[in-house]
């Protein structure tokens, strides 16, 4: 029996509210792909310590270019440069998550749930 009571009684609906979620939802998603758009345009270049690598790697973390110096082929041994190698693209990695980061503050900076 209170099951057919809860199905004849009319549940209220708030349309400004449901309005309001609609139009959240709208504007988180056009900013979400502002940031994607902004992450794959800002390119992050990092060096290794001693100079010979360089790594250019966007804030949405594809790399773009990785540069080896002439000299780093002279003066190294394979072993050691593929060392230099792997951390300079592991710096990378991280000054993309950190510029990502700053992208979404950024974009979301007051970005307020509705009420």
């Amino acid at each position: 029996m209170t099951d057919e009571r809860e199905a004849r009684v009319p549940r209220e609906v708030d349309e400004a509210w449901i309005e309001a979620a609609t139009e959240h939802y709208r504007r988180l998603e056009r900013c979400r792909a502002v940031l994607a758009d902004r992450a794959a345009g800002a390119d992050v270049t990092v060096r290794s310590g001693d100079g010979l690598v360089e790594i250019v790697v966007t804030a949405d973390g594809a790399f773009r270019d990785v540069r080896i110096a002439e000299s780093a082929l002279r003066s190294r041994s394979a072993r050691e440069l593929s060392r230099t190698v792997l951390a300079a693209c592991q710096q990378a990695r991280t000054a993309a998550e950190w510029a990502q980061e700053k992208l979404h503050e950024q974009l979301f900076a007051g970005f307020r749930y509705p009420d």
